[in-house]
């Protein structure tokens, strides 16, 4: 993923953002119109529809930013420091890769020496959801992107409990309590939760909340 300009990353996360709106309006409407014998499989269906769409937007959305920040190029020794563990996280991995002393030796250097160095990410180790995105995951992808989590932690008993534990017994079988006005507000608040991440992000860009202060 190549992402050159600020603008190019507001059109990746509008993109990203758009057409989950769009699938999860799509299926409101099912679940609104669907007859009472359909209607509690759509809303079993739409529970799993709304988490996977937190998880995917969240993940797509960081790789996003940090495949801005790598046609950046800042400096490592600019940057704050979660970024910068990143970038050791990337050196770590490459040298997990061998087994001879010299990539060791790269990541030692890595430490002492590249602070000049201009940052790179591996967007394919740099977020990890652990396909089970519960608060404490979202908040170490949160940190480690510097933002804040504090506008986050009042939801974190609905990230959770009504929405990653109700998914969880969706993908276990189990039965689910739960009727159409519920699941409804439901997917509303992930969409909520979509927007503030979204400009959380637009925010960190736009304010190069990523380089340590002057």
């Amino acid at each position: 993923m190549k992402i050159r300009s600020l603008t190019e990353l507001q059109d990746k996360l509008d993109s990203e953002m758009a057409w989950r709106i769009k699938e999860i309006s799509s299926m409101k409407a099912s679940v609104t119109t669907g007859t009472s014998q359909s209607r509690a499989t759509l809303i079993r269906a739409g529970i799993a529809l709304s988490y996977a769409h937190w998880e995917g937007f969240v993940k797509n959305t960081s790789e996003a930013y940090l495949a801005y920040l790598n046609s950046m190029k800042v400096p490592y020794c600019e940057l704050e420091d979660c970024f910068v563990a990143l970038g050791l996280r990337a050196e770590i991995s490459k040298a997990n890769q061998k087994s001879d002393a010299a990539a060791a030796i790269q990541v030692v250097d890595f430490i002492r020496n590249e602070g000049d160095r201009r940052s790179s990410f591996m967007l394919k180790h740099a977020i990890d959801t652990k396909s089970n995105l519960n608060s404490e995951v979202f908040g170490a992808i949160a940190r480690a992107l510097n933002l804040s989590v504090g506008t986050y932690e009042s939801k974190y008993h609905f990230i959770d409990e009504s929405l990653l534990g109700r998914r969880n017994k969706v993908a276990h079988g189990e039965y689910l309590d739960i009727d159409a006005e519920d699941w409804k507000e439901i997917a509303d608040e992930v969409l909520k939760l979509l927007r503030l991440f979204k400009n959380d992000i637009e925010n960190g860009a736009t304010l190069k909340s990523y380089k340590k202060a002057a």
